[in-house]
């Protein structure tokens, strides 16, 4: 039996061990800096809870200075959203700067990240229940299901982790006030 997607799970395997590129290319990589978004600081100290267990879990590294930081690292703003939990969900506006019409190849004024990824290379759609449902008809009885459960945005952080090294200094957020 030929294994199923055989290509993508080699695919996904060689992006584990070499890094992954998140194709911000030009003004999106220049340096820049945010500061958080009032939902953060709304939310207070459950907040910086979230962010102090990715810490003791090493996920991230902090707190740190500005002054122990890269000069060209890019600082985009930290977001806050309740959880059923009581916890928060930690965000990044990747979309920061917020430019009607940014222009991707200036090599002075930075756009966001997102805004300078070539779409075409990385197509990306939410799924719906009713595609999931499609899925499964389509696949049969035969076929594998999963689910990714948030807990702590973990999950995202965990995929920071293989990040290229050259999209590292692009994954900051401003401390707290």
């Amino acid at each position: 039996m030929k294994f199923p997607k055989l290509d993508w799970v080699k695919r996904i395997a060689k992006s584990l061990t070499t890094g992954v590129d998140l194709g911000f290319r030009g003004a999106g990589r220049l340096p820049g800096e945010g500061k958080n978004a009032k939902s953060l600081i709304e939310k207070g100290y459950r907040a910086y809870d979230a962010v102090a267990r990715w810490v003791d879990q090493k996920l991230v590294s902090g707190p740190l200075k500005r002054d122990q930081l890269p000069r060209d690292i890019r600082v985009s703003p930290a977001g806050g959203q309740d959880k059923p939990t009581g916890r928060v969900r930690v965000t990044v506006n990747m979309s920061h700067p917020h430019l009607a019409e940014p222009d991707i190849w200036s090599s002075s004024v930075p756009c966001s990240p997102n805004a300078s990824v070539d779409k075409s290379l990385y197509s990306t759609a939410s799924a719906t229940s009713a595609d999931v449902v499609k899925s499964l008809h389509r696949e049969g009885p035969e076929g594998f299901i999963s689910k990714v459960d948030w807990a702590d945005g973990e999950l995202s952080h965990y995929l920071l982790t293989v990040l290229m090294i050259n999209n590292h200094s692009l994954q900051a957020y401003p401390n707290p006030p």
